[in-house]
């Protein structure tokens, strides 16, 4: 297969989702493909260092569809690694980052390349919206059409788009890798890639960094992904340990978005509008990076260190934050909680 002939690569990162692999295979190659040459597109399923045998479930597709198809196993190097392994193996003229549980509306892809195509678009943006697991089930069997139509279609320059989404935030929010399709010449251009030193908010820090290229955008106000919202997935970390993990994950994330932050001043301006989105963004991983510290039983010490640590390079802190996410209060009894979050008051008080 040649480069030249693919129109898109879609690169599938699988962390012990064997279960699902095999519906979103077929959610892709039926519900997507069908009855299209499939020299027109491929699907590039990265293992990344699984344990549930994902080659299994990968396997019925990559017989049936040989080089349309690949699949690749590496060490467990997180999900930013994964999607750089398959935007180095991508030869289609677009490349979309899809999660290995989640459900795209029929036809929605080709549609979209299409009108990429038309328009020459360097990105093109949609919405999503969660599922649960019960109606992740139900549409199994029945994966409702995309519907699209010419007047679904928005081309914008970065800054109106950055504007009409309120900074990527919404609502719904637009920061999600998920809701985007790239033009690969557009991402080798700019060297734009995946940061595999953070294991949360690196699909925020990407969309950032794209639009501080002023790429033409190319929007619809469409919810065409529908995001499996499922217990055990990484944002959900429960238990100590994973809980401090995942506060430190949150600060190098702060560290990122606080130099996007600076870059978005200098490259739109002080626009209010682009800057509550930042703010917002800045605020909740402030929040989660706090609210795991205690939630988790950290030292008092530690949390204020971590404090002044969040306010010395800039970040916001509200007296009475952190707030408990929905996903984490149980790890810790009613009366734990609220003796930590006194504590969490004061000191938030304090710096």
């Amino acid at each position: 297969m040649e480069a030249a002939t693919v129109s898109i690569s879609v690169i599938m990162p699988a962390y012990n989702t064997a279960g699902y692999l095999g519906f979103a295979l077929h959610n892709l190659i039926d519900h997507q493909f069908g009855g299209l040459d499939p020299a027109t597109w491929e699907i590039i399923v990265i293992d990344d260092g699984s344990t549930d045998n994902p080659q299994a479930a990968v396997k019925p597709a990559l017989d049936a569809f040989h080089g349309s198809v690949r699949f690749v196993s590496t060490p467990n190097r997180g999900v930013s690694a994964a999607r750089n392994t398959g935007l180095d193996m991508a030869r289609g003229r677009y490349v979309y980052f899809i999660d290995s549980d989640d459900i795209m509306l029929r036809g929605s892809l080709p549609a979209l390349c299409h009108e990429a195509d038309r328009t020459g678009a360097d990105m093109v943006k949609f919405v999503f919206r969660d599922i649960d697991s019960g109606l992740y089930c139900r549409l199994a069997d029945a994966v409702p059409d995309a519907g699209l139509g010419h007047d679904d279609f928005h081309l914008l320059d970065a800054g109106s788009y950055l504007q009409a989404t309120r900074g990527l935030t919404g609502p719904p929010s637009h920061h999600a890798t998920w809701s985007t399709i790239y033009r690969r010449e557009f991402l080798a251009t700019h060297r734009l890639r995946f940061n595999e030193a953070l294991s949360i908010g690196e699909d925020i820090i990407m969309t950032w960094r794209a639009m501080l290229c002023r790429p033409r955008v190319l929007y619809v106000d469409r919810a065409l992904y529908l995001y499996h919202h499922r217990d055990g997935s990484a944002i959900n970390a429960q238990g100590g340990d994973k809980l401090l993990r995942q506060s430190a994950a949150y600060m190098r994330y702060l560290g990122e978005l606080l130099d996007v932050q600076r870059r978005v001043g200098e490259t739109f301006g002080n626009s209010d509008t682009i800057g509550r989105g930042l703010a917002d963004n800045l605020r909740y991983g402030t929040n989660r990076a706090l609210e795991n510290l205690v939630l988790a039983g950290a030292p008092l010490a530690e949390i204020y260190r971590t404090m002044k640590r969040i306010k010395k390079v800039g970040g916001d802190i509200h007296p009475g934050r952190p707030r408990f996410n929905r996903d984490i209060r149980r790890t810790a009894s009613p009366q734990c909680r609220l003796r930590r979050w006194i504590a969490a008051y004061i000191l938030a008080s304090l710096v």
